[in-house]
């Protein structure tokens, strides 16, 4: 039997693709020569082609979902303790009582609002006032195209409002880690994401001071090397998100593939905030991870390759030597 693989990236070279599957005697798959690829791997918008989900492959970069449990951030509060969470309030708007929330506002907290099931950041909204609270959620979101059916279920989160600064600006970390089996492997760099402008304590409504995303972030920062803190402080970021991915490892339920494939693993990622006393919070975890991000680390870490080196060894029984994930 002859295996093959069907790769759809943005970003990753034919020459790449092709150098790492030959030394294993695979071929590239051919619709003309082969019912069905051994191997399919999608990034980028690839993964909504439904097209490549017509084929019965062996393996799959793609978990079924039942990854939903990870990505739907009203479902983060049932696997993960309050210890890595900001306050947080789940809100059905079938059965919304907007006045069960007033008495958050009577405080000098800062609130955010999210879509469950958002993306792209879409209808993310900073309130401090019950007002624009409520005006948000029952007429403002309407005008919102959210390119999501389900926009009914919505986080209300306490806002950091003394997050730890890189460079003067509010950051995220991107954490990668791979699904496989029963097991989570933790990828021990993480891209650092940044708000546009310096951090102020005010002008919630600009975006390029409290939103952190890649397209306005400062470029191909990476923690730890790039962050200037001691061995020390180090550690205690690091030894957080271990036990972090320990407490979602123990609470997560099976995640099964899809009915056309017999083996599954996929690629996430957690963001993550701190706050100036060096609290660990997660903000959410994402399935569709954005590619330009992912080429910086690939580039300079070779995720790809270490991915599915854990994989085949474990199915193929390949000897892959050493890589950078762990095993939790």
């Amino acid at each position: 039997m002859v295996n093959s693989y069907l790769i759809r990236s943005e970003y990753l070279k034919d020459k790449r693709i092709n150098s790492y599957f030959q030394e294993k005697g695979w071929v590239k798959f051919d619709k003309k020569k082969y019912q069905d690829p051994t191997l399919i791997y999608l990034e980028g918008m690839s993964i909504y082609n439904k097209d490549l989900y017509n084929y019965n492959s062996f393996l799959k970069n793609q978990i079924s979902n039942d990854k939903d449990q990870l990505t739907d951030k009203d479902n983060l509060p049932k696997i993960l303790s309050n210890k890595y969470q900001l306050k947080t309030y789940i809100i059905n708007l079938k059965k919304f009582v907007a006045k069960k929330y007033k008495n958050l506002f009577k405080t000098d907290k800062i609130w955010i609002l999210k879509p469950a099931r958002g993306r792209e950041g879409i209808g993310i909204k900073i309130v401090k006032k019950y007002e624009d609270f409520y005006n948000y959620l029952v007429k403002d979101i309407k005008k919102i195209n959210f390119k999501i059916k389900r926009t009914d279920v919505w986080v209300l989160q306490e806002y950091i409002s003394k997050p730890l600064l890189y460079m003067e600006r509010k950051f995220h970390l991107r954490v990668y880690f791979m699904i496989f089996e029963k097991n989570i492997y933790l990828f021990p760099h993480y891209l650092i994401i940044t708000a546009k402008d310096k951090y102020l304590k005010k002008y919630f409504d600009n975006k390029d001071i409290h939103d952190t995303h890649y397209a306005n972030s400062i470029k191909n920062k990476i923690f730890p090397e790039d962050f200037e803190l001691d061995d020390k402080k180090i550690k205690i970021i690091q030894e957080q998100i271990f036990y972090l991915f320990k407490e979602l490892k123990k609470n997560i339920k099976r995640m099964d593939c899809y009915n056309e494939d017999k083996n599954c693993f996929e690629l996430f990622a957690a963001d993550m905030m701190l706050t100036e006393d060096f609290k660990l919070k997660i903000l959410e975890i994402n399935a569709r991870i954005g590619v330009k991000g992912l080429k910086v680390m690939n580039d300079k870490y070779n995720m790809f390759e270490d991915q599915l080196n854990i994989v085949l060894s474990k199915l193929f029984g390949y000897d892959i030597g050493e890589n950078l994930f762990f095993q939790i």
